[in-house]
């Protein structure tokens, strides 16, 4: 029994420092978060597809960063919007290194209308490492068409998003 414990109580020592070292070891991680909001072609004055993105850069534990869903951007919340037309919307991101490295993250894609939230966590397993600027560009393409398959509107909006690690400066240009 008494050697039962005394093992418990290494585990316990061994998985408890292993937990503090890796809440006590930081990374920096950049938050890719945005919005896109789709609606009818007829409608809008501003056109069907209006995007909007925002980066933050931070330090975060390594055990934050290991239990975040990161390297592919997901729909945080969404409001949709019923159409009568078939809507095809995809949103797709590139990540320039400051060594001139591209790394291309999986497409996110939006079958519907209405305004969509996404977010993209990129940290060191996905490219963030070093300091210097990176560049990320993120590509907007939409494809709206009838039930029958007739092409409504079809364009590209780009994002080009410019951060400098380590001091988080940023700056966005819609294109």
């Amino acid at each position: 029994m008494r050697k039962i414990a005394i093992a418990l109580m290494v585990l316990i020592l061994i998985f408890g420092g292993g937990f503090l070292y890796l809440k006590t070891q930081s990374v920096t991680i950049a938050i890719v978060s945005g919005s896109a909001t789709i609606s009818s072609p007829t409608t809008v004055k501003m056109g069907p597809l209006v995007p909007q993105v925002d980066i933050s850069v931070k330090n975060v534990s390594q055990l934050d960063y290991m239990l975040m869903k990161k390297g592919e951007p997901r729909v945080t919340s969404s409001k949709p919007t019923a159409m009568t037309n078939v809507v095809d919307l995809t949103i797709k991101f590139t990540l320039k290194t400051p060594t001139g490295t591209e790394l291309t993250f999986e497409p996110l894609k939006i079958g519907e209308g209405g305004e969509h939230n996404f977010e993209l966590i990129i940290g060191p397993n996905e490219g963030l490492q070093g300091t210097g600027n990176f560049t990320l560009t993120i590509e907007f393409h939409l494809k709206v068409t009838t039930p029958a398959g007739v092409t409504v509107v079809e364009l590209t909006k780009t994002i080009t998003v410019t951060f400098t690690i380590p001091s988080g400066e940023k700056h966005i240009t819609l294109i």
